[in-house]
Parts: C-alpha cells; structure tokens; sequence
C-alpha cells in the first residue's frame, strides 16, 4: 500500500513537470530561422538517395527553415515513403543535424526531436523532384 502511494505522488509530482521543445531558449531558437541553403537541401536530397529505400516514390515532403542548436544547423523533414514491401508507410518527421559544410551527419525522430519540428515553419519541398532524376 505505502509502495502504491509513493508510486501515485510521484506521478502526480512529475505530471506537471514540461519542458519547452528546445529548452530554455525556445523563443531565441525559434526567431532564428533560416531558409536552407541551396548546399543544406542538396546534403539532405543525397542522403535521401543513400538511405530511403525507394527515393523515387518520396511524396507529401516539406522541409523546415534551419534553425541553430547548440552551433549546429539543424532542418525538419516531413515525407512519405515506400519501404520494402512496396507500400507507403504514412509521413513521417525526422530531425536532421547538419555539419559545417552542409552535410547531414545524424538524424533523430523520437518524440521531443518532433515536437520541436512541430513548432518549426515549414515550405513545400520542391527540390524532392530531383530524387526522381537518379
């Protein structure tokens, strides 16, 4: 019984407990956006073309402006894709982190990275239609 009620406060405890999408500087991260350069959606397009299983079938995609975390530029991708079986798998977001020279290096998809893309803007991704030209 005295386990259950250590368990029950400390829910209660926790649940109002939030944490802003970026941390403490959402507000200065978030009035930072950029538009990706030309070099950051062409890093982002071959990696597309090196890991997605069927790049061709890529609909539904938008990317976010750049914004700055921690010194490294980070984008938003929204998109739908075929995977092996043929099927599409519904659109999915995934956190890109770019490098110096515009290459993305690591991406991340759990659930605070989306959360932090949901807050982002976002603009067709147009530039997708170059994945059909392999």
């Amino acid at each position: 019984m005295n386990k259950m009620l250590i368990v029950a406060a400390a829910g209660l405890a926790l649940s109002g407990c939030q944490s802003a999408a970026f941390g403490v500087r959402t507000g200065s991260v978030l009035a930072s956006q950029r538009e990706p350069s030309t070099v950051e959606v062409n890093g982002i397009l071959n990696a597309m073309r090196e890991y997605l299983y069927d790049p061709y079938s890529v609909r539904d995609a938008e990317i976010s402006k750049v914004i700055d975390l921690g010194g490294t530029a980070t984008v938003c991708v929204k998109a739908n894709a075929k995977n092996q079986m043929g099927g599409y798998i519904g659109r999915k977001t995934v956190m890109v982190y770019m490098n110096a020279i515009g290459k993305p290096f690591a991406i991340n998809q759990d659930v605070y990275a989306v959360s932090g893309c949901n807050q982002l803007t976002y603009r067709r991704f147009v530039e997708i239609e170059q994945l059909k030209a392999l």
